[in-house]
């Protein structure tokens, strides 16, 4: 069943062409895809619209690219990463999009860290709906130390 504000239609996906895709695991198969576009005059609902998100490793990477669509779908962000200066960018750019952010400087190795974490988080927006951990840890050891 379509959104409100949308219309559906079933279409057999062609390749090549603009906006068209093929989804297959095999060549010799092709998918009825369903796709889902807006009536005109309708102006779209974002789905996030008035949410809160927590992404932790939010400075870059994949954490980042999370947190701007998240931002970018209505969302306000609250960024963490242990880069502090580096997530700060993240919020000047987010709100340069006209949505409010929140920049958190945690290591999220440190339990101290977390509860800081969800608590400024809370604080400044009321609640968490959404949580994304995107934050990684890198350590070099030997491959005798970790077996």
């Amino acid at each position: 069943m379509a959104a409100r504000g949308w219309k559906s239609s079933t279409a057999r996906a062609r390749l090549p062409g603009p906006g068209s895709r093929r989804v297959d695991t095999d060549r010799s198969l092709a998918y009825t895809l369903k796709v889902v576009q807006p009536r005109k005059g309708v102006v779209p609902v974002m789905m996030l619209d008035n949410k809160v998100a927590l992404v932790t490793g939010a400075a870059r990477g994949m954490g980042r690219a999370i947190a701007l669509a998240l931002a970018g779908n209505g969302a306000r962000v609250a960024a963490a990463d242990i880069d502090g200066e580096t997530v700060e960018d993240f919020v000047i750019s987010v709100g340069e999009r006209g949505r409010r952010s929140l920049s958190i400087q945690a290591d999220v190795g440190n339990l101290n860290d977390i509860d800081r974490m969800v608590r400024e988080t809370v604080d400044t927006f009321g609640r968490i709906d959404i949580v994304v951990n995107s934050a990684g840890v890198t350590r070099f050891l030997n491959v005798m130390d970790v077996t």
